[in-house]
């Protein structure tokens, strides 16, 4: 959630509601997953635009070295379908990250 005046380094993680940037701007929103299951929603600051995807297959992704989770197709694909849902149409970035990978910085006050 937006924090006015908070420090730019922090993620504004607030009520389990964390930022994600996509193409066309900062939308707000949570995935979660379990053995088997996934799910992502996300929406604008206003909830005029919102989608949200569930997938019945995660943790295919391998380790790299330093033993964090490395992006898999299935990630860009995923993330892909969510811009063309928000945005209208597919990214034009390549992808380096996703929600369901990125962990969230939360510094206790």
């Amino acid at each position: 959630m937006p924090v006015p005046g908070a420090p730019p380094e922090l993620a504004g993680y607030g009520l389990g509601i964390a930022p994600w940037r996509f193409g066309c701007g900062t939308f707000w929103g949570y995935s979660a997953s379990t053995l088997g299951a996934a799910t992502a929603a996300y929406a604008n600051a206003t909830g005029g635009t919102q989608a949200a995807i569930g997938i019945n297959l995660e943790r295919y992704q391998t380790l790299g070295p330093e033993g964090k989770p490395l992006l898999h197709p299935i990630d860009a694909a995923l993330l892909d379908h969510l811009e063309q849902a928000l945005c209208g149409r597919p990214s034009t970035t390549p992808v380096t990250a996703v929600p369901w990978l990125t962990p969230v910085a939360v510094t206790p006050p």
